[in-house]
């Protein structure tokens, strides 16, 4: 796609699903950093196919702020990132997602194994446990629910059938693994896939 025609698909945004529908078949998501808050720390390797690229952010965009062009493949190519976890995302589920990870430095292997796209990012709470926050996202009604501190990492939208590493650097603490995509192919029902299910709680030790 050209920059038009994402401008022109983006400015319809009186109908923000027809606005993304468009976008997603001028285009194919290849990952990236998921959302951060000032001061986090989130590695990401992916495993780009020749082709024209760019950069965006969607906050509070979207914006794209760089081309980038992917050259033939290199006949030396680097090894995979050693990866301590598998996580694979599908509708509307994190498979093999731990539910405790060690403080520090984790590093993940990321895999859309779904139809459509999806993200992983990582959000801490830092008011309820980890049971807590199973039984508030499952509909238990609690005294107080969950104060998500936005986001700390993690992957950006992976197409159906692509895959990246991410490393993450985390505290001790509760997360949740989530994703923001909205539910929008093929008629879908508009919803995030966060509220269809699609989240994960973790404890960091």
């Amino acid at each position: 796609m050209t920059l038009e025609q994402y401008k022109d698909a983006r400015a319809r945004d009186a109908d923000f699903a027809l606005s993304e529908e468009e976008i997603g078949r001028l285009y194919s998501l290849a990952g990236g950093v998921a959302r951060m808050l000032p001061g986090s720390t989130s590695e990401v390797v992916l495993d780009l196919k020749p082709g024209r690229y760019a950069f965006y952010t969607n906050v509070p965009g979207p914006y794209i702020t760089r081309l980038l062009e992917v050259t033939a493949i290199p006949a030396d190519q680097p090894a995979e990132p050693d990866a301590q976890h598998t996580i694979s995302m599908s509708e509307f589920a994190f498979d093999g997602a731990p539910d405790t990870l060690p403080a520090g430095k984790t590093t993940v292997n990321v895999v859309n194994e779904g139809q459509q796209a999806h993200l992983m990012a990582v959000v801490s709470e830092e008011t309820l446990t980890a049971d807590q926050v199973q039984q508030s996202l499952s509909g238990t009604p609690l005294p107080l629910v969950p104060s998500f501190r936005g986001s700390d990492g993690g992957i950006g939208e992976l197409a159906p059938g692509d895959s990246g590493w991410v490393t993450l650097d985390l505290g001790p603490g509760v997360y949740v693994l989530t994703c923001h995509v909205l539910d929008v192919s093929g008629g879908g029902s508009g919803k995030g896939h966060s509220d269809l299910g699609m989240s994960h709680v973790l404890t960091v030790q």
